[in-house]
């Protein structure tokens, strides 16, 4: 039993990266600012390791289920934004991972009967 809730362990256990990247993926119902998009794109010029982490994150999130559609769509808004302004290493990885995005061309998730997900496809 720990001591902390969730969140505060996660301050502890997680590395200041990480926890950018979870503050621009939560499933809540309003976007990632740019200035924290911009951060994250940044990290990914101050070294391979960071690149690493940003890349891994990305490719983990993209395989959530269709419930947390919200994640799905920042996941891939961030991925979109990397390719803008991340270092050419890290826009090589996603043009080379793009068949992961593709996999979501097709998505579609029904919640209370309304479609929702519908702007998650580039």
């Amino acid at each position: 039993m720990s001591l902390y809730p969730p969140s505060s362990k996660d301050k502890f256990t997680k590395s200041p990266l990480e926890r950018l990247l979870s503050e621009a993926t939560t499933n809540d119902n309003w976007g990632a600012p740019t200035t924290l998009l911009h951060q994250i794109s940044e990290r990914t010029f101050a070294g391979y390791e960071d690149q690493a982490v940003v890349l891994r994150y990305l490719w983990e999130a993209l395989k959530t289920s269709a419930r947390e559609w919200r994640r799905l769509y920042k996941v891939l808004h961030l991925a979109e934004h990397l390719l803008r302004f991340g270092s050419t290493g890290c826009v090589q990885d996603i043009k080379d991972g793009a068949y992961k995005v593709r996999e979501l061309l097709d998505f579609s998730f029904n919640e209370e009967g309304v479609e929702r997900g519908t702007g998650s496809t580039f």
